[in-house]
């Protein structure tokens, strides 16, 4: 069977700044003084288990291949002087062959961003980890991944040769293109004066002084079927988004809970709006924040406005966001921020926010007559949420509210999580049950 050689990959730039679009990531990472598990590991472990002979030279090659294509794969992370940048490893992704399960290991940061362990469990049964950080993948990158790696396996295996590894999309160009300019500085100062104009330095629940441990409860919401039906109809009549419908009914009801006519609704926004992105793995996937101003005596309008405020927080996509929350506050704390700092609730909506990987659309499938089964270890149980300490100077820590939903079996099902210090359980009850009206209002087309 012909391989491809396994050379190093030259590497014509050895270091690169952080993206624009990384920016977000690096923040949240920097609110926290002490490293996993008192802050979040958000290396996500993605799991193949094989059943079968499998072709562990091919999956080397695979992966190999792979990582020609999408360079992000051959990041590894540096410091200097508080500093993050990336490093371009001339390595495309080795395969670690052990013994030993490594499902809980943690990435060693600095270092690589993405590494892959192969254990042998029997001799027809491997465990594939790849670990990953955060920094250099979003929801479709998980996706992508998968189907890629399936792909080039088989090719491999069939054939003797593999696909041709030229990417269609320069991430690192695409990187750089995004910096600061005079242009993006204006619009940021725009968009930081709409934010605090809405609320963004006015947070529904104060800081604490000192260290902070991040305690959360989680409330589940439900909403029926015929609800969900009429939801989805209204959608489609008004020509807005489930997204947009729902950011509308939350923001309506946390301003009713919380005495606020004005609400910032934040989400993760996918980004991927360049030709070829849609193919490219990293992390493209940013903050995005919908300024609301609350009008509850007329649903359409909410609707119309909610949608129009979707398009402008779209066109932010490309702001570095700790720049945005220091152009929001005036200052910078010297410390990070959380994804949430500039927002009063917090919206996911699984499988259109674009931030954490969604249930994998194929969970079993034929490689070459090996079965393989494939598991995210990162979507965890609300209830197996760890406790974290936060830097006192972070920003954003525990003030905003957290609404998760998805679309499953003709219904909305989700959650809405809280952290205890700073919410008491029955505020935040009033807003499920408030959500869960505004909801049924949109839906019925009801007024004021």
């Amino acid at each position: 069977m012909t391989r491809h050689s396994l050379d190093p990959v030259p590497a014509p730039v050895t270091s690169l700044p952080l993206s624009a679009r990384q920016d977000w990531c690096w923040s949240w990472l920097r609110c926290y003084p002490r490293p996993y598990p008192q802050a979040p590991d958000l290396a996500t472990p993605l799991m193949w288990r094989f059943r079968g002979r499998l072709d562990a030279e091919a999956l080397r090659q695979a992966l190999s291949l792979m990582a020609r294509k999408h360079e992000t794969l051959r990041y590894a992370l540096e410091l200097s002087g508080g500093t993050a940048r990336q490093v371009l490893l001339p390595d495309p992704l080795p395969l670690e062959i052990v013994a030993t399960d490594t499902t809980e290991r943690v990435l060693a940061l600095p270092g690589p961003l993405a590494t892959t362990t192969l254990t042998r469990k029997a001799d027809d049964e491997h465990l594939l980890v790849l670990h990953w950080h955060h920094l250099i993948y979003d929801q479709v990158s998980v996706e992508l991944f998968r189907k890629e790696l399936a792909s080039t396996y088989r090719s491999l295996v069939e054939s003797g040769d593999g696909p041709d590894t030229a990417s269609s999309f320069d991430y690192r160009a695409f990187a750089q293109e995004e910096r600061v300019t005079a242009d993006r500085e204006e619009r940021i100062q725009r968009a930081a004066s709409t934010l605090r104009d809405h609320g963004a330095l006015e947070p529904l629940s104060k800081g604490r002084a000192g260290e902070v441990e991040r305690a959360y409860g989680h409330m589940p919401m439900t909403v029926d079927e015929s609800t969900t039906s009429q939801l989805l109809a209204r959608c489609r009549t008004e020509r807005v988004s489930l997204f947009t419908a729902l950011s509308a009914a939350l923001g309506l009801a946390v301003g009713r809970v919380h005495g606020r006519d004005r609400i910032i609704v934040s989400a993760h926004h996918h980004g991927r709006h360049l030709p070829g992105s849609r193919a490219a793995l990293g992390l493209f996937a940013n903050v995005v924040n919908l300024p609301l101003e609350l009008d509850r005596s007329d649903r359409a309008e909410m609707l119309s406005q909610a949608r129009a405020k979707l398009a402008e927080a779209t066109s932010t996509v490309s702001f570095p966001f700790s720049r945005l929350c220091e152009a929001t506050r005036g200052t910078s704390t010297g410390s990070g921020y959380l994804p949430s700092a500039l927002s009063h609730v917090w919206l996911r909506l699984d499988g259109v926010s674009g931030w954490w990987p969604a249930a994998p659309s194929v969970t079993e499938e034929d490689w070459c007559g090996v079965r393989v089964s494939t598991r995210d270890q990162a979507v965890r149980a609300p209830q197996s949420s760890p406790r974290h300490i936060v830097d006192p100077d972070a920003v954003g820590a525990g003030a905003a509210l957290v609404v998760g939903m998805q679309y499953r079996g003709g219904r909305l099902v989700g959650v809405m999580k809280y952290e205890t210090g700073h919410f008491p359980t029955e505020l935040v009850s009033a807003g499920v049950a408030a959500f869960a009206a505004e909801i049924d209002a949109i839906a019925r087309g009801g007024r004021g």
